[in-house]
């Protein structure tokens, strides 16, 4: 789904998106999260810490414009319909490949449960601040994407999950590759 109504419909997305990166890293072991497919390409410690890095800095965007809304007074909403928030104009553009921004590259060697476990703590956050949210006007305040340009918080919130989704097909190729340790 591509269209969202409310903000607990997007964070539940992002929720099912983590359920599902966690399953494809359960047993993965050490070596296995550290094989390299070819070169240039990510590990899957490395896909993994790349989410969580940028997991981090969208979250921090996502409080920025909810701060700023707080500000401009865009609080006090009774209604919790947020929508439609259209998120189809990504998937054309997600078909690309990006070159990661230098600050959510991975640096290499953060086993893949350190990740995983800033993955959880980022969710976490989302999720405490689900009323004000909620309680906000957040079509109004954006901030630039790289790839996307202007996003607006609910864009933000929602590609989270459209973001991880890409990196699990990556992952999943990895583990079903040639060379892939068992």
């Amino acid at each position: 789904m591509l269209t969202y109504e409310s903000v607990p419909q997007i964070l539940d997305m992002v929720g099912r998106v983590h359920e599902r990166l966690f399953h494809e890293l359960e047993g993965v072991s050490a070596d296995q999260s550290s094989f390299r497919s070819e070169s240039g390409c990510w590990t899957i410690a490395e896909i993994v810490e790349h989410l969580a890095n940028v997991q981090e800095g969208m979250g921090k965007v996502t409080s920025k414009l909810l701060r700023d809304a707080e500000a401009a007074g865009a609080v006090g909403r009774e209604d919790k319909k947020i929508g439609p928030v259209s998120m189809e104009f990504v998937s054309e553009l997600a078909k690309q490949k990006f070159q990661a921004p230098e600050n959510v590259r991975p640096g290499g060697g953060i086993p893949v449960e350190d990740s995983v476990n800033r993955l959880k703590a980022n969710y976490q956050r989302l999720r405490d601040m689900t009323d004000r949210i909620e309680a906000s006007d957040l079509s109004g305040p954006t901030f630039p994407h790289v790839a996307f340009g202007p996003l607006n918080a609910y864009q933000w919130l929602a590609l989270i999950g459209l973001h991880e989704s890409k990196h699990i097909e990556q992952v999943r190729a990895i583990k079903a590759g040639a060379g892939y340790p068992q």
